[in-house]
């Protein structure tokens, strides 16, 4: 692996992944950067997002597919198709688009005097920031967009690919897992393992110099790659951030409170590594130097397919990078990458966008006291970046909200019919009410108007020093003389919006709604213990009675545990046998229930996994934004979901199941009386099945949870009882909700 994958992804089942997909020519339309649309998947949808996981695991038992004996086949196969399931349809995944059709063409080039082995290669895009690209077992190898966003040439690329085909080609993954199983769990091991990971490294890297070397591309491009993955934790590009920067017309944030100087980038080559599945870049670039002067004839290719074609792939990845960052709650890295790339885009709405989308997020952490928890510390700031993560660390609450008002109002004011910036303003003013955000504090005058007066304050004084009277206009200037200082620059910033009487009459209404729950707070509290207990029971009646008429269910997930290990190929099999349950339902039920699950893309298509790609990017967006009332970053997307499927209610699922047989030892105490075998046994084994069914339901219209329930049942879960149980939630689901 030549980088680390994304931290949910950091463990061994990650190397387990695969894909098969034939690149065809396809008439893509290229992006227009100045409206970026996110990538998404393209074409035909291949074959391995439908056929189920232990369809492949007995294929590849029938073809001797590896060399592992007994139960290690079945475990390994297992742990490389399931860890396969759960990346391709986490939503991260792409095929079909421009990034992975360019991917290819190198891969192409590459192996272009192996056509064997190109036939089993298979190259996929992942809509990930981390800097990372990995091989599997089956010859799918994943590029993140984080990676393609840091290169400099194609010709990095090309070596990162020849790489990870070396990875496949000498069956490291396979190696890794054999030796793992055949040696003890101790702290020996674990040292001898990482050396063992650490050459299987050096053996891809040196091995992938010939392929390198072969395709015709420049030795001089070799040793920078890894210069890339040294740096990989700074953004794309070192550039300068003007402590001017965040001023307007209307805003000027004092020099002071930016850092004196630009922080330091302090990294270390000749890290020790004894501890690391990866050598250190000092001893990787020394070998792959020594194994470059093995060779002779070295091509001096560096951008085979030109120049443009790289930078045009690049960029859409940069502008992928934004996204993710805005999901991940990254403000302060999408901002930094926003500047970046408005000096070529400039006018991009997208960019507008998501800069707005960047400081309601900012302004939301920062009115809940949780910015820092986004921030990195102190002592981590680095290079250029590290200037505007310091001015957020150093601003306070009202300073923050006043700044976030001031960029995301201009922004809407200057594209007035954009509905993404009117919504995100719109957002930002319900933010503002529920600070209590007070507009009585702020001047009605600029902060350059009011320096004006009072260099107009010093000449009258200095014509009257010697009065003893002032009339009534000095007075007042020098009172307002006395407000000008840097320490209160912000009192100044909205002095246009705080009469703008539509701004005015949201914050009031948006006020109005938080009083009004605050008086209903109180007042239950204040209630007897009986009113409250029978408000509590109503609440109860009323669990799932919701009156919804259409509901859109996403791929119900079953986890069907044996002793202490997840049995995926049954729980596979009864996830496929909830989608049916669901499908069938509609014929018994006035509700209606459309399903997007994995057994459903062979008839959804790539429409279909694009639709479920955005749901899992919004619900991980949500999940990441859990203390702010987040405005989903795919908002449109997710508008003209709603309106094809027409519902904005949307029920995620999850199944656990169980069987545990537990004799207690009062329970013993029964076995003298053989009589009550014939029915406390059976009674007994049934009831040591044990099923939690766990439900969301949520209305992306409004982004709010309207149901969040788990439920637990003493029974086998099977056909029969999802049946049994779903069709009495769907029921209850449909039910309008008691009002007595």
């Amino acid at each position: 692996m030549f980088f680390n994958l994304q931290k949910k992804y950091r463990n061994l089942k990650c190397l387990f992944l695969i894909f098969f997909w034939g690149i065809t020519s396809l008439g893509l339309t290229q992006q227009n950067f100045n409206d970026f649309q996110h990538l998404k998947a393209e074409g035909e949808i291949p074959n391995d997002f439908t056929i189920q996981a232990y369809n492949k695991i007995n294929e590849d038992i029938k073809n001797n597919k590896i060399s592992l004996k007994g139960n290690n086949e079945i475990v390994f196969l297992e742990g490389v198709h399931y860890a396969i399931n759960d990346l391709l349809h986490s939503g991260m995944v792409v095929y079909g688009d421009e990034v992975t059709i360019y991917i290819n063409k190198i891969a192409d080039k590459l192996l272009a005097k192996d056509t064997i082995l190109r036939r089993k290669l298979h190259f996929y895009t992942i809509k990930s920031n981390e800097t990372n690209a990995f091989s599997t077992f089956q010859g799918i190898i994943f590029v993140t967009t984080g990676l393609i966003s840091q290169l400099e040439n194609e010709a990095q690329l090309a070596y990162i690919l020849s790489h990870e085909i070396v990875h496949y080609t000498e069956e490291h993954v396979v190696e890794s897992f054999e030796y793992e199983i055949n040696n003890k769990y101790n702290s020996e091991k674990i040292k001898s393992l990482s050396t063992f990971s650490r050459e299987h490294e050096f053996d891809a890297d040196r091995l992938g110099v010939k392929l390198y070397q072969e395709a015709g591309y420049s030795k001089e491009e070799l040793v920078s790659t890894f210069d890339i993955l040294l740096y990989s934790y700074l953004p794309f590009e070192e550039f300068d951030f003007p402590n001017t920067y965040l001023n307007s017309n209307q805003l000027k944030i004092p020099v002071h409170l930016f850092p004196e100087k630009v922080f330091p980038i302090d990294v270390e080559e000749d890290v020790d590594d004894s501890k690391s599945s990866h050598p250190n870049i000092k001893k990787r670039k020394a070998a792959v130097s020594k194994e470059i002067e093995k060779f002779t004839n070295w091509g001096n290719e560096i951008f085979s397919f030109g120049e443009s074609d790289f930078l045009y792939i690049r960029d859409i990845c940069r502008f992928e990078s934004i996204r993710t960052d805005i999901i991940n709650a990254e403000f302060d890295n999408a901002l930094y990458s926003i500047l970046v790339l408005e000096k070529k885009y400039p006018n991009s709405i997208y960019l507008k966008r998501m800069k707005a989308k960047s400081w309601l997020g900012i302004a939301q952490y920062k009115s809940k006291s949780s910015l820092t928890t986004k921030l990195p510390n102190k002592t981590k700031l680095q290079g250029q970046i590290g200037s505007l993560q310091h001015v957020l660390k150093n601003l306070n609450t009202l300073q923050i909200l006043t700044l976030s008002s001031r960029i995301v109002y201009d922004l809407h004011k200057a594209n007035e019919n954009d509905i993404v910036l009117n919504a995100i303003w719109e957002r930002m003013i319900k933010t503002l009410a529920e600070a209590k955000f007070d507009l009585v504090i702020f001047y009605k005058t600029s902060m350059d108007d009011a320096r004006n007066q009072k260099t107009i304050t010093d000449s009258i004084n200095s014509i009257n020093k010697t009065s003893i009277e002032t009339n009534k206009l000095t007075k007042i200037k020098n009172s307002l003389n006395r407000n000008i200082d840097t320490a209160n620059f912000h009192l100044y910033a909205l002095y246009d919006i705080i009469v703008d009487s539509s701004f005015i009459k949201k914050l009031s209404y948006y006020k109005g709604i938080f009083r009004t729950k605050e008086i209903e707070k109180n007042e239950y509290e204040s209630l007897s213990y009986r009113k409250k207990k029978k408000i509590e029971k109503l609440k109860i009646r009323n669990t799932l009675k919701l009156g919804i008429d259409t509901l859109l269910f996403i791929d119900p997930l079953v986890v069907c545990y044996k002793r202490d290990e997840i049995n995926q190929i049954k729980s596979e099999k009864l996830s496929e046998d909830f989608n049916d349950v669901l499908n069938d339902l509609g014929s018994y039920l006035p509700i209606n229930i459309n399903s997007l699950s994995n057994s459903s893309l062979d008839e959804k298509g790539t429409k279909g996994f694009n639709q479920k790609s955005i749901l899992y990017s919004y619900v991980n967006e949500k999940y990441e934004n859990e203390a702010i009332d987040v405005l989903p970053t795919d908002f449109l997307e997710l508008e003209s979901l709603s309106k094809e499927m027409k519902t904005d209610k949307i029920m995620f699922s999850k199944v656990e199941t169980i069987y545990d047989v537990n004799f207690k030892q009062s329970e013993l105490l029964l076995f003298p009386f053989f009589m009550i075998y014939p029915i406390y046994l059976p009674v007994k084994i049934y009831k040591s099945h044990h099923t939690y069914l766990s439900l969301w339901i949520l209305d992306i219209s409004n982004n709010k949870v309207m149901e969040e329930l788990t439920m637990h049942y003493n029974e086998p879960l099977n056909k029969y009882t999802i049946m049994n149980r779903m069709y009495d939630i769907m029921k209850k689901v449909n039910t309008k909700p008691s009002i007595k």
